[in-house]
């Protein structure tokens, strides 16, 4: 099938070659248009009247390129950019003829010129001159030549005063992130909310003609109004210094996080506020392979007017259970979005390309117990009357839980006592030990089937250890697995067995029931 498509595919594009017809411009002429409506290979030559460097411009995506002989065997290399439209720069010598080809399947228009004779123009600046700059709401000025630049310098200016900024320049762009040295001007206080700035660039070029200046001396100035002034963080709480734990208790502080701002925080009221309110987890790494990256997002809450909080708490993340090989990563990263003020700007971020974004990246740790316990009376044991019972743990800090929680189950259906009043004392010989002292009522004590465990328990990982700190009493037995070996001389004083397990020295005196003897065999009383 794969071949009969290839054979298909080739046909087509014979067929079209042998339909195409060649335009043949002949000579063409700088700072003319030519006009490329059918389908075709188009083709011309010029002669360079002066030696330099010749801008070519094309709207259609089929770009017409520059060839040394007459063949087009020999392509010129090109410096290729965008600007409303395809754009290529190369160096002519006059006297030097040049030919130009290209097989057009999408219309448009091409022309050339000679740079010399072309001005550098500024085609815009985002945002529009003359316009309200918010250094929430905008992270730099963007100016667009109309050709590749250089430039030697930015710059702003707050009346008198002139602080230079750092311009990346791509071919016809130059942005500057401006919103550091308007912060400066703000807690300076000479720049109000109101007052006039002005954006510089100087030693405006273009990139392939030092001589060709923007305007008489190279220097670009584009005018703006100085917006309110940001909110900006103050405080963080549970980041600096801390570590990400894989999980952290429903009462653990430490698993809030929280940022602190300078003013009020817009409410989060709405569907579409709530929903940009987010924080972001991110773990693993996205080039491991499939399974290897892990994402979570979370909607942050105002715990205060000018507070956000972000609860990390009861919620189990190993990393077994974030990425499919289980390999540690050592590090969380974190990033919290759509931070507004209360009148909707963003608060103010010096992360380069980010709006009302902060982020973090916390060193990661698996919390991981080693717990033992041991409970005295042994569990299995029979309790008669108000027994005390110790249990011993390790690792008792990574607990929480509410009280001793005793239960059993009778015919009347399953009984709960719970009890909270214990005592913890810590194992002087044993790092993180603790003895727990309780006494069961005497009023339980006897009763069948006794469990013993740790109400409402959680532990610092996060996983399920209930049942190792847990003990049954009054054992009662369901019945009969095995039975000792009774000699004969010794069967009429062996032990028997009722149906439920339970021993009695013989079966003398026993009530009417059906026991098991110790030959096994089946005794109807």
């Amino acid at each position: 099938m794969n071949k009969i498509f290839t054979l298909l595919l080739t046909f087509l594009a014979f067929h079209c070659s042998l339909k195409a017809a060649t335009i043949d411009w002949g000579e063409v002429t700088p700072g003319t248009a030519y006009q490329m409506t059918d389908i075709g290979y188009y083709q011309g030559w010029f002669t360079a009247t002066e030696s330099g460097t010749i801008t070519a411009h094309c709207t259609s995506s089929d770009i017409p390129r520059p060839f040394s002989d007459a063949d087009f065997n020999e392509p010129i290399e090109v410096n290729y950019y965008y600007q409303n439209g395809a754009n290529y720069d190369f160096t002519v010598t006059a006297g030097t003829t040049y030919y130009f080809s290209a097989f057009v399947l999408n219309p448009g228009t091409f022309s050339f010129n000679y740079a010399s004779s072309a001005t550098l123009q500024l085609i815009s600046a985002t945002p529009e001159a003359g316009t309200v700059f918010n250094a929430g709401q905008h992270s730099g000025v963007t100016l667009a030549f109309n050709r590749p630049i250089a430039v030697s310098g930015a710059s702003i200016i707050v009346g008198g005063e002139e602080k230079a900024v750092a311009a990346n320049v791509l071919e016809t762009y130059a942005t500057a992130e401006i919103r550091d040295a308007l912060m400066a001007f703000y807690d300076k206080g000479t720049l109000r909310e109101g007052d006039s700035f002005t954006f510089r660039l100087t030693g405006v070029h273009a990139a392939a003609d030092e001589a060709n200046l923007y305007s008489t001396d190279g220097t670009v100035e584009v005018n703006y109004v100085a917006g309110t002034r940001p909110i900006t963080l103050t405080a963080t709480e549970g980041i600096e210094g801390a570590s990400f734990l894989s999980y952290w208790r429903k009462a653990d502080e430490s698993g809030i996080i929280k940022l602190r701002f300078s003013g009020a925080l817009q409410p989060i009221d709405t569907p579409q506020r709530e929903a940009e309110t987010t924080c972001e987890l991110s773990y693993g790494d996205p080039d491991a392979g499939d399974g290897e990256i892990y994402r979570e997002t979370l909607h942050y809450t105002l715990s205060a007017e000018n507070e956000i909080m972000v609860d990390l708490r009861d919620h189990l993340r190993r990393p077994i259970d974030m990425v499919t090989s289980g390999k540690d990563y050592g590090t969380m990263s974190l990033k919290i979005m759509g931070v507004r003020d209360a009148s909707g700007q963003y608060a103010y971020t010096d992360a380069i390309g980010s709006l009302g974004s902060f982020a973090y990246a916390m060193p990661y740790r698996e919390v991981k117990l080693s717990l033992a316990a041991e409970f005295t009376p042994a569990p299995g044991a029979s309790l008669t009357g108000a027994t005390v019972v110790e249990l011993w743990v390790t690792d008792y800090a990574a607990l929480a839980f509410t009280g001793i929680l005793l239960s059993y189950t009778d015919g009347e259906g399953t009984h709960t006592a719970l009890l909270t009043d214990y005592t913890a004392t810590p194992d002087e010989n044993f790092d993180g030990a603790c003895a727990l002292t309780f006494t069961i009522p005497a009023e339980l004590a006897a009763k069948p089937n006794l469990n013993v465990s740790l109400a409402e328990l959680e532990t610092a990982d996060g996983l399920d250890h209930a049942a190792e700190l847990a003990a049954t009493y009054n054992t009662v037995p369901s019945g009969i697995s095995t039975l000792p070996a009774a000699d004969e001389a010794h069967r009429a004083t062996a032990p028997v067995y009722d149906l439920t397990g339970r021993r009695h020295a013989s079966s003398a005196a026993l009530p009417r029931g059906i026991y098991i003897g110790g030959d096994g065999k089946k005794i109807l009383k």
